[in-house]
């Protein structure tokens, strides 16, 4: 994991996280610590974001998990949209299935 191009480790051993907001960092962080945290919905992207960035599977799972149950109307296809660019197997099965009944 550390080794991937989306880690920078300097030589003063920092470790420089980009792209997600601090309490999508913070959460990541603590689920690497204790193996929980609270997936916030209102940062859906972010959280299938920087799980599949740093190939963290059993946070994916769980965000993929909370955001299933959460598909509305109103933003199934934007849960979808989120399924094809993370790759999220069973957010697309659950999205597209919401969206064709």
């Amino acid at each position: 994991m550390f080794t991937s191009e989306n880690w920078k480790v300097s030589n003063e051993n920092v470790l420089e996280i980009s792209k997600s907001s601090a309490p999508v960092v913070k959460g990541m962080l603590q689920f690497m610590y204790t193996g929980q945290t609270e997936i916030i919905l209102g940062h859906a992207q972010e959280w299938l974001q920087i799980a599949d960035m740093y190939e963290i599977s059993r946070l994916i799972l769980l965000a993929e998990k909370k955001l299933s149950r959460n598909i509305t109307v109103e933003n199934a296809a934007e849960f979808y949209h989120y399924a094809l660019l993370y790759n999220s197997k069973r957010l697309k099965y659950k999205s597209l299935k919401f969206i064709t009944k």
